[in-house]
């Protein structure tokens, strides 16, 4: 759902995957930080600022543009700026292209049916809320055998929410999606990597390192440092630069550059050097609570009774020096 940080994930993928093993086969878009549209478009300049287009870089899939309950849909405008990329106005987007296919989840589909075909393994990483790979799932009950890894960013498992008071806003934004993939990954017995809410918050990049990197003289280097830089000047601006609080340790602080999908992006693409420790745990998603809706509620070891299925690999530390090494790796240095 494109905004700062989608664009952040989506370049470190575009530059780097290669070295991990990796080839980007598709980018599906999703409503959220903004409109359906406008995610296309952020996505397509993200795609041209790393120098490629639909003949030699990855095809970009529209998806869905609405929530399972249309009634609920929200945006994150506040943070991503109106059109989900800090209020810039680029023009050096695919040659005005909008999208380049329709349907993503027939496309996720395809792509696990032609991998398994020719011996391949697919990496599924979800940046925004998951609609689209709910969408799949009703299409194909054992789709989520076919993924190999599946890594998804959102949910807090500490009850600390960013867009409401016990939800992150990716699961937030489409509870009954969230929750179809959670069910359905428990019901098949398979397990997820989940980066969550909180994790982001204990593993930023510093602000010298971030500050460095979206320098003057760094965006003098290369079209897609410039990208970045103008990107940044919105939601990374001094005035939004106070201490984020460490919801777990009263009076502790985190202070650095909270860039929550390239975080999800390194774990996917080095879940070795990324992931320090992690719970394996069930984990839903409520849907009926007055206050609590879209809080993704997770089983650490109840005691009543119940043995619930696991379907999560909650990541409980991240390797931030490997993190920060990875995110430079986006730059032209």
């Amino acid at each position: 759902d494109a905004g700062v940080d989608d664009a952040f994930a989506i370049a470190m993928a575009l530059k780097t995957a290669h070295q991990y093993g990796y080839e980007i086969r598709a980018i599906t878009t999703v409503f959220g930080n903004c409109s359906l549209d406008q995610v296309i478009k952020n996505v397509s300049k993200v795609r041209a600022a790393c120098g490629m287009d639909l003949h030699t870089g990855p095809r970009i899939y529209r998806g869905c543009d609405d929530p399972i309950i249309k009634e609920f849909k929200m945006d994150a405008a506040y943070f991503h700026g109106k059109d989900g990329l800090g209020n810039n106005d680029f023009v050096d987007e695919d040659s005005g292209v909008l999208d380049d296919g329709n349907d993503a989840a027939g496309q996720l589909i395809t792509i696990c049916r032609e991998a398994k075909q020719c011996n391949a393994a697919v990496t599924l990483l979800t940046l925004g809320p998951l609609t689209n790979l709910a969408a799949a799932i009703k299409m194909d009950d054992n789709l989520v055998l076919s993924i190999d890894s599946l890594v998804i960013i959102g949910g807090c498992g500490n009850g600390h929410g960013n867009v409401r008071r016990t939800a992150e806003f990716n699961v937030a934004a489409d509870p009954e999606a969230a929750a179809i993939v959670f069910d359905n990954l428990a019901a098949k017995s398979k397990i997820c990597t989940v980066v969550s809410w909180e994790l982001t918050l204990a593993t930023p990049i510093p602000w010298e390192v971030f500050d460095e990197l979206n320098s003057t003289e760094s965006a003098k280097r290369s079209r897609l440092n410039r990208f970045l830089r103008e990107i940044s000047t919105f939601s990374y601006c001094p005035g939004k630069r106070e201490p984020i609080p460490h919801f777990s340790i009263p009076g502790e602080h985190f202070n650095g550059a909270v860039v929550c999908d390239a975080l999800a992006m390194a774990v996917a693409l080095n879940p070795e050097a990324m992931i320090r420790s992690s719970h394996t745990v069930n984990a839903e998603v409520e849907l009926c609570g007055t206050l609590t809706r879209g809080q993704t509620v997770v089983d650490w070891g109840c005691y009543d009774g119940i043995i619930r299925p696991k379907n999560c690999n909650w990541v409980m530390e991240a390797n931030n020096e490997a993190y920060i090494e990875m995110f430079k790796a986006i730059y032209d240095r």
